[in-house]
């Protein structure tokens, strides 16, 4: 009987620290919003063109420093720019890349169009020097 308390126990303190390690890390990661301005949009044939900046919200309290956006892979759409610094962003800030760039993708008549989506890597630094880097998926 004792035996079944002991991993009854075992197995609940092991559940809590993997809960407790998972939450960790999300206190951590997430710490920007990453969207598009549109600047212009053109419609050439059956392709789309956008001229559009990045945009670069800090949700966190703390400043996060030398932010970088790398496209890691861009599916169904052709994206002119492979890599936009955007500096240092206080707290609640957003900012826009000074950079434009253009994407194009096809139109799709077919009621289930093709999944168009750019796979950034975004790169920051925090207050104390730690390098940080997030996936961010923009469809």
């Amino acid at each position: 009987m004792n035996f079944k308390c002991v991993m009854i126990v075992f197995i609940i303190l092991c559940l809590f620290s993997e809960i407790k390690k998972a939450g960790a890390e999300e206190d951590i990661r997430h710490i920007i919003k990453l969207s598009y301005k549109i600047l212009e949009t053109s419609n050439i044939g059956e392709n789309v063109n956008i001229l559009a900046k990045l945009k670069v919200k800090n949700i966190s309290s703390e400043p996060i420093y030398g932010i970088k956006a790398i496209v890691l892979s861009a599916n169904n759409i052709a994206i002119d720019i492979n890599e936009i610094y955007l500096g240092d962003i206080d707290p609640k800030e957003t900012k826009e890349s000074t950079e434009t760039f253009n994407f194009s993708f096809k139109r799709s008549a077919s009621q289930d169009p093709p999944q168009r989506e750019i796979v950034w890597q975004i790169e920051y630094n925090d207050a104390n020097g730690n390098l940080f880097v997030e996936e961010v998926i923009l469809r």
